[in-house]
């Protein structure tokens, strides 16, 4: 068995409203380059071998340029996402 990520937190705030959609709508890229970095460690941490580290899928398959742009800063090699 093979486990990935999904987001970190599943959600963010978009003109004053709850999103699900957490790496849509224009969050800056360190902000996203951060939570992502950090539910990465968690899941390493925590699944050790199982963890695929090297594959992403964003909360509702929805992503953005700087969901791009974390996920190649921080090595990633593929993005699962409708």
């Amino acid at each position: 068995v093979w486990l990935n990520q999904h987001g970190n937190r599943h959600e963010q705030m978009l003109g004053g409203e709850r999103v699900y959609s957490e790496f849509a709508g224009g969050r800056p890229l360190a902000e996203q380059q951060s939570e992502i970095e950090q539910g990465r460690r968690e899941l390493a941490a925590r699944l050790g071998a199982a963890f695929d580290a090297d594959l992403f899928t964003p909360p509702c398959h929805k992503y953005d340029d700087a969901t791009i742009a974390a996920l190649d800063a921080l090595g990633f090699r593929v993005l699962s996402a409708g």
